[in-house]
């Protein structure tokens, strides 16, 4: 039995800075809810599909920019930095490459980035500034959940999934930068640039004590696809009949089994939890978390 399906459409103004401009968002939300019956089987399913995306429409011609840019006709607070283009591989190709700085201070080994404009909009031969760009978008476009529920003679399981496409997530400090500021090393850093690995995760492995190394810029080699698919929680149950309980003055006696954060599929770093913001340098992984119960009614 189709019980509700519910397709509200939203477009709203709103302003993230007092008299300082406007933002436009507009999207949809999705619900659909079917329970049935089939003899002794019960079975139920929820599924939840949000779109939204955000503008920003007035600024008074202002921009704020540092890691992330707000402009008239961009979506709020997105990334903003340089593209990548692979690593240096030899000495000939950086004395041949544009690059950030002094090409001394360059080594093979580090992040190489495009030549992309200038003062004048073109390309003028080196990295600064101008080459940066819109690489991402931290909020997410789609946010979507799925409950399945079933009970049969006394046995419960429900299952919910929930998950999210399209953002994009900034990764930085000492989670993915080994020796990041006096930092350590983790075992997920391993894969980094040798000569005889040429094509790994990270870049050459350098003790940067300040974070100023060109490999540290904000870059979409840092920025990566935030979207996941998560299954967030499974309780499995049986109550006992209640022409049993019902002997011990009891009216209801249920045991039960559930599991947290069990599953993430998703391109994330590892060690990252794509559903929490990873830019502050610090980070914790997601735990995955058991429960064994009983609950009784009298």
């Amino acid at each position: 039995m189709l019980q509700q399906f519910p397709i509200p459409v939203y477009v709203g103004l709103s302003s993230p800075w007092e008299n300082a401009g406007s933002m436009r968002n507009n999207g949809w939300d999705l619900t659909i809810n079917w329970r049935d019956k089939v003899g002794d089987f019960n079975y139920n399913i929820t599924a939840n599909l949000s779109d939204v995306k955000n503008k920003i429409i007035n600024l008074y011609g202002k921009e704020y920019i540092g890691e992330q840019i707000t402009r008239e006709g961009d979506p709020m607070s997105s990334w903003y930095g340089y593209i990548s283009d692979g690593y240096f591989q030899t000495q000939e190709d950086i004395d041949n490459s544009p690059v950030f700085g002094e090409k001394k201070n360059i080594k093979p080994g580090y992040i190489k980035y495009k030549d992309i404009s200038g003062p004048e909009g073109e390309p003028d031969g080196k990295i600064d500034s101008f080459d940066r760009t819109i690489i991402g978008n931290p909020s997410p476009r789609y946010e979507y959940s799925l409950n399945l529920g079933v009970d049969w003679k006394g046995l419960d399981l429900n299952v919910f999934f929930q998950g999210v496409a399209k953002k994009d997530l900034y990764y930085s400090g000492y989670g993915i930068r080994p020796f990041y500021v006096g930092r350590s090393m983790f075992e997920n850093q391993l894969d980094f640039w040798t000569e005889d690995n040429r094509n790994a995760k990270f870049p050459i492995l350098l003790i940067d004590g300040s974070g100023n190394n060109p490999n540290n810029m904000i870059s979409d080699f840092w920025v990566k696809s935030g979207s996941f698919l998560r299954l967030k929680n499974v309780v499995l149950g049986y109550t006992i009949p209640k022409n049993i309980t019902s002997k011990y003055s009891l009216n209801t006696v249920r045991f039960y089994v559930s599991g947290q954060n069990l599953l993430t599929f998703t391109n994330a770093y590892e060690g990252y939890d794509p559903e929490n913001s990873v830019s502050g340098g610090s980070f914790y992984p997601l735990m995955r978390t058991y429960t064994f119960g009983l609950t009784v009614n009298f």
